[in-house]
This record gives C-alpha cells, structure tokens and sequence, in this order.
C-alpha cells in the first residue's frame, strides 16, 4: 500500500500538535492549582493574622475589666462574664474571640489567661501574663503637680520634675541623670530633651493620682481601731500584725488645734540607733525629747506611741493634723502615714527603707503638706494641698495637687522607686504573651 508522503506529514503534525497541547494542558493544570494553594495560602494567612488580633482583643478585653474595677481581679471568667465557646464575641470584620480560661497563681498576683480567635477556618490561642503594677506615674517624677511648680535659687535635679499649670525656676538650674523639667501650659515650648531643652518643655497634661482619704479612711476603719485616750495606745500599735491597717478615731484628733507631734529623737543605747518617743498631754499627743535623767526607753506619761524601725507595712490614719519635730536620724521604714488634715515636719531626719532599692515610706495628707529643714528624706510626700519645701535637699518624690514650692538651694537627688504597700491602686499589665497550639 502506498502512503502519500503529503499524509504522513500532516498525520505527524498532528500527533505533534496532540502532543503540545496535551503537555499545555498539563502546565495549564499545574499552574491552576499552583495559583489555587497560593490563594489558599494568602487566605489562610489573612484569616491566620484576623484570628491572631482577635485573641489580641480578647486579652484586651480581660485587661481593661480588671482596669476598671479593681474589685474584678481574682474573679472566673464566668463571673467576669466574658465571652466563651459557646457565645463568642463577634468583631466588625467577623472574626471572634473567647476565653478560655483565666487562673491566678503566684499567691494571686498573676493571671493566667488563655484566649483563643477565630477568623473563618483559622484559629490562634494566645497565653498570656497579666500582673499587677504600681502606675509609672509614681515614678518618672521627683517633684510633679497639678498645680504650679515654683523653685526659688539653684538648683540641681538629679529627677525629672513637672507642673501641668507651669514652672516658675529661678536662678541656676543643672540636670543631670537625663532629668527634664516640663509643663503642660504653653505648647509653643517646643518638646522636652535632655540635652538640648531640658528646661520648660511641653508635654500633655498628666493626670495627677490624689490621695483617697475616704477610702484610705474606710479601709483602715477596718481593721485596728483605737483611740488616742487608751492607756495601751502604743503596745497595741506595735504589736499590730504586719500590713495591719490601723485607725486612730478622731474623738480626740478632732479637738480644735488637735495635733500629733512626732518631735526629737533622743539616744537609746549604744546601738547608735535613735528613737523617737510620744508623750501624752491634756490638749495634744507630742514626740519630744524627754524630761532630764529619764531612763532611756522610758517616759513619764500615761499614755504614749513609739514607732520606730521596720513598721511591717501598717498603714496608720489619723482624723487630724500631724506635725514632726525630728532631729537626728530615725529608724522608721515601711509605713505609711495619713492625715486627714496637714503634715508639718520641722528639723533635720532621715527616713530610712526596709526594702533595698524601694522607698517604702508614704506621708500622705488631704490638706498641704510643709518641710522645714535640710533633710533626706526617702519617702514619698503626696498631697490633695500644697507642698512646700523650705531646706536643701530631698531625697524622696512629692505628689501635690495644689503646687510645690521650693525656697532656697536645692538638689532633687535620685529616688528609689516605690514600694508597693497596698494602698495605692495597680494597673494591670499583659507582661508576657505567647501564642500556643489550639487543643
């Protein structure tokens, strides 16, 4: 049989023609479904980073309830009635979140919160730390006021300072430690530098916490209540257990002109260790120095308080105005004292710390607080008034509502930070995170 040349190589044309398009075909094919899994990947990675920020939020969520009350702190999640599996809360680009789980641990200072976000078929559980901390705020400044910021001659600040209505500095002022000094009343002062504006700059306005008299009062009514009349004022006191909160009524601290008088120190033994002593009077409770030949350790009142050394965390209110008239050095840590009135410390004390590196001293008023005297004083002054320094050094931070003044030479030295006593209300921080496979 003959074959025509011309069929052959049509026939052969298209097999081949066959041939490529079946390989086209094929790389079509592949690359279709190449296209499909990398859509599939961005889709799962779009829905992946959705899931993630939703368990973010959720985290958020957690933190902001403990944030607004600080009573939610230690509840379940079932109390806190947060979001769960079966009623998950559901965000504006439709993907949700829940929680898990929330267990306190570490003595119930942290919270350990699983929260889980979903977006489409992609899922993230995110582990988070929630702890407990002392607002900065407490912190970043030595001297800071809602109020007006006076320093009258040089001065040398070793810590930041500010005054949200102003500042008013005269004579010399050297920073050091990257110290600033700022205001929040001209906005034309361009922003605060250590090195080239470290004077007068302009921040926001900060919030400045004020002291909770009535609920310091509420919460030391609590626990230790008693009355400066008692004959055992001072033992009862003393032998309060650690972190007691302790009230002292104002049957006799409402007396007009009513005062504790915390005043001079005197030598006890040959520890070198000073101690000051309280001594009882018709009109008011004074620390004084004691009567000639009194035995040390001794007094010749009826009723008297010595605090002295490592308080144990008590924290003492008293309905009245307390003036310290203190020379010498004074052993007392760990304490914070209210008044429901002012606070005038007269002379030349130092307070010391129980906790290496914390300033665990607080005198904290509802009326203005007033130093007389050069001393170091690691403590921290808060104040609802004034606070006004007359002397030349200080050592701890003063919070004042009304304004601080300042006269004469002054240096600001470096604070430790505070120490947290209990009284003063925590922020609650996310301070780890991890995310962690689903169950």
């Amino acid at each position: 049989m003959k074959i025509n040349k011309y069929s052959a190589r049509k026939g052969s044309s298209l097999l081949l023609a066959i041939f490529i398009s079946t390989i086209a075909l094929f790389i079509t094919a592949a690359m279709l479904n190449s296209s499909e899994k990398n859509t599939g990947l961005l889709t799962n990675e779009k829905s992946g980073k959705a899931a993630y920020y939703a368990a973010e939020a959720a985290l958020s969520k957690v933190t902001n309830l403990y944030n607004s009350d600080s009573a939610n702190w230690g509840k379940t999640s079932t109390a806190l009635d947060l979001p769960d599996l079966d009623d998950p809360e559901t965000l504006n680009n439709n993907a949700a979140y829940w929680i898990d789980s929330i267990e306190y641990v570490n003595s119930n200072t942290t919270a350990v919160v699983n929260a889980v976000g979903r977006s489409g078929d992609a899922y993230r559980k995110l582990r988070a730390r929630i702890t407990l901390k002392i607002p900065d705020i407490y912190d970043d400044y030595g001297l800071l006021t809602d109020g007006t910021l006076t320093i009258h001659g040089t001065k040398t600040l070793n810590m930041s300072i500010h005054g949200n209505d102003a500042l008013s500095l005269t004579g010399t002022t050297t920073t050091n430690n990257n110290a600033i000094a700022t205001q929040s009343s001209n906005s034309d002062a361009g922003s605060p530098d250590p090195a080239n504006n470290p004077v007068g700059g302009y921040v926001p306005i900060i919030d400045v916490p004020t002291v909770p008299i009535s609920t310091l009062r509420q919460l030391t009514q609590q626990g230790l209540n008693l009355d400066l009349n008692q004959a055992d004022l001072n033992e009862q006191i003393m032998n309060a257990p650690a972190g007691n909160y302790i009230y002292i009524s104002e049957s006799v601290a409402n007396i007009p002109n009513q005062n504790i008088l915390f005043a001079k120190n005197y030598y006890l033994d040959s520890s070198a260790t000073y101690i000051p002593t309280l001594y009882y009077t018709d009109t008011n409770i004074l620390l004084v120095t004691p009567p000639e030949g009194t035995p040390p350790g001794q007094s010749q009142s009826t009723s008297g308080i010595t605090l002295y050394g490592d308080m144990q965390g008590k924290v003492i209110f008293v309905d009245g105005d307390i003036d310290i008239n203190a020379n010498g050095i004074s052993d007392l840590s760990n304490v914070m004292i209210i008044s429901s009135g002012t606070i005038t410390v007269n002379g030349s004390v130092d307070i010391g710390t129980s906790h290496t590196g914390k300033v665990d001293t607080i005198f904290a008023s509802q009326g203005d607080i007033t130093l007389n005297g050069s001393r170091d004083y690691s403590a921290l002054f808060w104040t609802n008034g004034s606070f006004t320094q007359n002397g030349s050094s200080l050592a701890g931070r003063v919070i004042a509502q009304s304004g601080i003044t300042v006269n004469g030479s002054f240096t600001l030295t470096q604070s430790d930070k505070l120490y947290d006593n209990n009284t003063i209300d925590k922020v609650a921080i996310i301070s780890s995170k991890q995310q962690i496979p689903m169950n």
